[in-house]
């Protein structure tokens, strides 16, 4: 199903400390006089930097996707979260594992493509990343820190994309949940007079 794509912005906060690490590189640029710059600080433990947050934020939900299969979790037709069905090897260090259920992230909810898309983007301009989740049943969360000053820029270009609800129907996995654009045909029938039939049709009573 087309919103199985968007599904994966779901994991991004717990997986985005390894996957900053294997994160694609920069566009190359024309080789310039090297400058002298200052030591990289020293980054804090139990934090990701900014700058390669950013790069995994611009390649979109299929980047995390692509690399972890995940799937809807419900129970007794509710909606609960997503389960992570494996990780990548290089991802070993992540403390998330297979059969852990995502439930939300910087305590946003992941239901709906655009609830997802809304946890990705907020990512530019937080200062940490808070992922709730399962573990047998037993609620747990997992928190990093980002160093570094927020991009507007990065935040501005994510806005500008397309929203996953504004192409297809808000797909909940949950049938009672699910909410479909409005349909553009619509007919309404004008019945004059005191004479009003039992119908399914949508009719106005006015005069």
């Amino acid at each position: 199903m087309a919103n199985k794509l968007v599904r994966g912005s779901c994991i991004v906060g717990a997986l985005l400390q390894a996957a900053c690490a294997s994160a694609p590189p920069p566009a190359a640029k024309p080789a310039k006089k090297p400058a002298p710059t200052a030591a990289a600080p020293e980054l804090p433990a139990g934090s990701i930097l900014r700058g390669d947050l950013e790069q995994v934020l611009r390649q979109g939900p299929p980047w995390v996707l692509n690399r972890v299969p995940i799937e809807e979790v419900l129970e007794k037709g509710k909606f609960i979260g997503w389960r992570v069905q494996q990780l990548p090897v290089e991802w070993e260090d992540v403390e998330l594992r297979a059969g852990d259920v995502v439930t939300a992230v910087n305590t946003l909810p992941l239901e709906t493509p655009t609830e997802l898309w809304a946890a990705w983007t907020t990512l530019t301009v937080a200062s940490e990343v808070k992922v709730a989740y399962l573990r047998d049943g037993e609620p747990r969360e997992l928190s990093l820190a980002i160093y570094g000053a927020a991009n507007p820029g990065v935040a501005n270009e994510l806005q500008k994309r397309p929203k996953p609800g504004d192409q297809v129907p808000q797909d909940s996995p949950v049938k009672a949940n699910q909410r479909y654009n409005k349909s553009k045909q619509f007919k309404t029938i004008t019945i004059k007079g005191q004479e009003r039939y039992n119908t399914d049709t949508l009719v106005d009573w006015s005069d």
